[in-house]
């Protein structure tokens, strides 16, 4: 059975055992990845379409507050290893996942596969595969997935195709945003994914995965992966994605081309796959989350000097969930930023800010510096936090006041307050 990606937002075949695509898609790679929330979703697409016509559709929605399960249903043509083609396969999958813990989910999807031709050896047969994702730090996400873990061994005459059990594990991390100079790219990532066959572990298949959005919101953007096969030349996918905002809902449409002419693409040759992806939230959430910040001022002693330190305290509740276990996190971003106050008190350029997904620090500890870690010069400075849920719904707080003062004394290096 071809290992190959299919025409989703994803738009790569690396990462799957984080499922960084975090949609329905998912089941078909790790099913611990599934992350709907309280959105229904439908997916439709074509994988390879260069290679025959394979067609596949899923839907999906949230089961309860900490899991979600998908159902679908694929028709694959693609020859697979042109060495050894194998007949057009057809089938059922359905998955789900729980959040088990904080920062880890579980998961496990079982699927129907075969030719059509009755049941058994030359027919119709059941895999399953199971998986978990792990966030145990900040933007860093560890997958690990089995695949086949129930072996149908099904397939075409006279011999079959059997399907045999095969590992994978993925690293990779996320940011909200990633500032370059005259760039600011949204919800970037980086995966290494490792995949090989029960029967040949040091045959293993590496593949290296980057994406990024271009436009606020992550309304645009791109991924491309590089695969390295065992004994096989290297290939490569890429694809874009669009993200359109449609009523509560939105519509994901994905394009991807894969170099092909190794088997783990599923394809003889170069191929195209597309996909459109519907989502809707099945829960109106109207009440932005509860947002404050507050700041210490502080000194430290460095090189025989004081510096002013300033301890920024954090809190973010989703006040829709906020009587849920757990309803905290459902925090999906957050942001302070501190500008520096110009004359006659207009706003200035933006010197430091701090991003994050999730539940924010309790405490965030600043020394006055800017982004390049230079000192920044007395004056008065601005800051201000907001954080945002799945729905977006965003809570921002007042802009407060700041003043940084030189020379440094324990009685008033630094004052804080709100603008009057």
């Amino acid at each position: 059975m071809p290992e190959a990606p299919l025409g989703t937002a994803a738009a790569s075949f690396a990462g799957g055992g984080s499922g960084h695509d975090g949609g329905i898609s998912a089941v078909f790679d790790n099913p611990a990845a599934l992350s709907i929330g309280e959105e229904f979703q439908v997916e439709a697409g074509l994988m390879g379409l260069s290679a025959g016509l394979s067609p596949y559709l899923l839907f999906g929605s949230a089961a309860s507050a900490r899991a979600s399960y998908a159902l679908g249903y694929f028709y694959d043509a693609r020859p697979g290893n042109p060495e050894d083609p194998v007949n057009p396969r057809q089938g059922l999958i359905a998955g789900a996942s729980w959040e088990a813990a904080p920062g880890l989910s579980l998961g496990a999807s079982v699927r129907s596969l075969g030719t059509g031709a009755g049941v058994g050896r030359d027919g119709f047969g059941i895999d399953g595969d199971a998986g978990m994702v792990a966030s145990p730090w900040g933007p860093l996400r560890i997958g690990v997935t089995v695949r086949n873990l129930l072996e149908s061994g099904v397939g075409h005459e006279p011999d079959g195709f059997e399907t045999h059990r095969s590992y994978g594990a993925a690293l990779g991390a996320s940011k909200s945003h990633l500032r370059l100079p005259g760039l600011t790219l949204h919800h970037p990532d980086a995966y290494y994914e490792w995949r090989a066959a029960e029967s040949a572990l040091g045959s293993a298949v590496h593949a290296f995965s980057l994406a990024s959005a271009f436009t606020p919101g992550g309304r645009l953007g791109f991924r491309g992966t590089w695969l390295l096969p065992p004994g096989g030349d290297p290939g490569f996918a890429i694809g874009t994605f669009l993200d359109l905002p449609a009523g509560r809902g939105g519509i994901l449409c994905g394009y991807v081309f894969h170099s092909g002419h190794f088997r783990e693409t599923g394809d003889a040759g170069p191929s195209h796959s597309i996909s459109i992806r519907f989502r809707r939230r099945g829960k109106t959430d109207p009440i932005p989350p509860w947002v404050e910040v507050r700041v210490d001022k502080v000194l430290i002693a460095a090189d025989g000097k004081e510096i002013p330190q300033a301890h920024f305290h954090l809190q973010a509740t989703d006040r829709t969930h906020s009587g849920e276990s757990g309803g905290d996190g459902r925090i999906k971003e957050w942001t302070l930023a501190i500008r520096k106050v110009g004359e006659k008190g207009l706003a200035g350029a933006e010197v430091k800010s701090y991003h994050g997904m999730d539940l924010p620090p309790r405490v965030i500890r600043w020394r006055a510096a800017d982004e390049a870690g230079m000192p920044l010069p007395p004056g008065f400075y601005a800051f201000r936090f907001s954080a945002s849920d799945p729905a977006g719904n965003t809570g921002t707080t007042a802009w407060q006041l700041m003043e940084i003062r030189n020379p440094v004394s324990e009685a008033d290096s630094m004052r804080t307050g709100a603008p009057p």
